[in-house]
């Protein structure tokens, strides 16, 4: 049987989307009578599996992929190369994963996010599929040579921009690099819960965009019928349904998760006292937790600021008086 590999980065970025693309090239492939393989070889960091710097993200990204892929038959079928540490390979072995290098019918670089090492194009097979168009297009119109010599290294093209080269389409073509379009795979198997008699009004996309004001109405009821918000986000969470509460600006202030990160946080003013205001959720290792927001009364910093340009106090003071700087008690 023929093999591919599909060069990917589920393990970079661990979200719905980007596993299910995967997953549909994977299946897809094998549909067509291919035997698939999935590797990741990009040399980045799987920072959104780790907890703590000091955490083993590779192994944690060779058990992310295992789970993904041994759901689906393909559990011998990967590779994790850990090009961003200590170069180990998991998964296959790192002979296995050169004999596939060489003996692979295709290596398809899904999102052109690995780059073109000698191994990956020695075979001359190594094909780009680009999944989100613009900025290479771009980069290509300055003539920037990193981007040409990366596309070089690549045997064929291909891009979602369907309509690259048409009056449809207003971003610049290259002539050097000849770019098919294609079209995310869909393996409908994959669709659990679809049945030849389920309700042709809401089985495709374009069909609950045509229903979308009886989806709605089957939604409001469902949640009518529950006992309460408790329920509606239990059951919702157990059928992994990604849900959140639609909080009331009360409900956020008051959210003792906002409260803890501090996204909001209560300062104290010298006129009107304690009160909350927005905070910042994010923390970095070298910037102060929080920044005293006091805000100055008028004319508070006279003395100070002019007195760096060489004014005495005595000439501050009579400014003041004179009504040049203005300052108050606010």
């Amino acid at each position: 049987m023929r093999r591919v590999v599909v060069l990917g980065m589920m393990a970079k970025t661990p979200v719905p989307g980007v596993v299910w693309q995967t997953l549909h090239y994977l299946l897809g492939l094998r549909s067509l009578g291919l035997d698939p393989y999935y590797v990741e070889a990009h040399a980045r960091t799987p920072s959104m599996l780790m907890e703590h710097p000091t955490d083993d993200g590779s192994a944690r990204a060779a058990a992310f992929i295992a789970a993904v892929l041994g759901r689906y038959g393909l559990s011998d079928r990967w590779a994790y190369q850990a090009l961003h540490d200590d170069g180990r390979t998991l998964g296959m072995s790192e002979r296995e994963l050169a004999t596939l290098y060489r003996e692979a019918e295709l290596i398809i670089n899904l999102h052109g996010g690995t780059e073109p090492r000698p191994e990956l194009c020695a075979s001359g097979r190594l094909v780009y599929l680009e999944t989100d168009p613009v900025q290479l297009q771009i980069e290509l119109h300055d003539g920037r040579e990193s981007t040409m010599q990366f596309l070089d290294a690549h045997c064929a093209h291909f891009t979602f921009a369907e309509n690259l080269g048409t009056d449809a389409c207003s971003l610049p073509v290259c002539d050097r690099f000849q770019f098919r379009p294609t079209r995310q795979p869909v393996v409908l198997d994959c669709w659990q819960g679809a049945s030849e008699s389920a309700d042709p009004r809401f089985t495709t996309v374009a069909a609950r965009a045509a229903n979308l004001a009886e989806i709605t109405g089957i939604i409001q009821a469902w949640l009518d019928s529950q006992p309460d918000d408790a329920t509606i986000l239990r059951k919702l969470e157990a059928n992994r349904i990604p849900v959140a509460p639609i909080l009331s600006v009360e409900e956020a202030v008051n959210h003792p998760h906002l409260r803890e990160r501090r996204t909001v946080r209560k300062i104290r003013d010298r006129i009107i006292g304690e009160y909350d205001i927005p905070g910042v959720p994010l923390r970095f290792s070298e910037f102060p937790t929080e920044l005293d927001l006091q805000a100055p009364f008028l004319g508070e910093h006279n003395a100070e600021i002019l007195g760096r340009l060489g004014y005495s106090a005595e000439s501050v003071s009579e400014l003041e008086k004179v009504g040049v700087l203005g300052h108050g008690d606010r």
